[in-house]
């Protein structure tokens, strides 16, 4: 694409069609401008889509833009013959910084065929980008990520870039680039990972354009922990040797966030037995532990533990010789 092309002399008028090359080839290639993106802001992009079709044989040609009888860009196509190109050609350039509103016409043309249309630079938007903050997935733990999902609607006929920028206090804390079509919304999500406070806090957080702002406000919460108690309620001692011992235990989460935890049963230093458990805030469980007793020649009392990462609990146990 060829950029900074845009003639200077555009304000006061831009001269007369291109004129037609007829080719000498069988192809027979028909152009129509389709759609365009004008008005377009000063130095912004101008884009023109093109409806290629063939009325002859298979063939290729060069598609050219222009203003006057400079050439703004240009694209190679082949077309087979009786049949359209089968997406419209996107030929585009930047256009120039001018000072003041200006309205010329733009060709697109090819060896056997060109359209014309005038189109327009302007130098100010006539409408404004405004936002919606319409979601966001508070409250979240500290540390988290806060998601914000965002409408921004262009209510003007020029499509305009702006930066979207979301804000807690002066901070920004996310920012996207965003260009928006004339009369046109787009929606997307802006977020950040919000940061490890003490305490359970309550803010505004914004979302805002160059025009216009929304705000909503939000809660994090301190960083919730849990805390696995663990108490043997009942064993199925006295066992003799080789038997199964069983140990019941009750689980509860004492802490004030929902989280998992492994149990396990112990006895001489070596874990005989596990279980996981996943539990709420403030909920318990009561889980089953056991493990096969050794053969032994006499009876013997020893303790068996049950212990989470955070407690543990402990009784004597009963093995009788066989």
């Amino acid at each position: 694409m060829r950029r900074r092309q845009y003639l200077a002399t555009a304000g006061a008028g831009i001269g007369g069609l291109v004129g037609v090359t007829t080719s000498v080839s069988a192809t027979q290639l028909e152009v129509s401008i389709q759609e365009t993106n004008a008005p377009v802001l000063a130095g912004d992009v101008f884009v023109a889509w093109v409806s290629v079709f063939n009325r002859g044989s298979y063939g290729s040609q060069e598609l050219r833009l222009l203003t006057g009888d400079d050439v703004l860009d240009t694209e190679t196509i082949e077309v087979p013959g009786g049949e359209s190109y089968p997406v419209p050609v996107e030929l585009a350039y930047e256009t120039y910084p001018v000072e003041q509103n200006v309205r010329f016409p733009i060709t697109v043309e090819c060896d056997d065929d060109s359209a014309t249309e005038e189109v327009s630079v302007v130098t100010e938007p006539d409408g404004e980008l405004t936002v919606d903050l319409f979601d966001v997935n508070d409250p979240v733990a500290a540390g988290e990520v806060m998601r914000a999902r965002v409408h921004v609607e262009n209510t003007g006929t020029v499509a305009q870039t702006q930066d979207v920028q979301l804000v807690t206090g002066d901070e920004v804390v996310d920012a996207e680039t965003q260009t928006v079509a004339d009369n046109h919304t787009y929606q997307f999500s802006l977020s950040y990972e919000t940061h490890p406070v003490q305490q359970d806090v309550r803010f505004p957080l914004t979302v805002r354009t160059g025009d216009d702002s929304d705000t909503q406000e939000v809660e994090v919460y301190a960083d919730a922990e849990s805390a696995f108690s663990v108490s043997i309620d009942r064993t199925n001692d006295p066992v003799e040797g080789t038997e199964v011992l069983e140990v019941w235990a009750r689980v509860r989460n004492e802490g004030d966030a929902a989280d998992s935890e492994t149990v396990e049963l112990v006895s001489g230093g070596d874990v005989m037995d596990s279980s996981s458990v996943q539990l709420d805030a403030g909920q318990y469980t009561d889980v089953r532990l056991t493990f096969q007793t050794y053969d032994t020649q006499q009876d013997v009392e020893f303790p068996v533990t049950v212990r989470t990462g955070d407690d543990s609990d402990a009784e004597q146990v009963v093995v009788y010789a066989r």
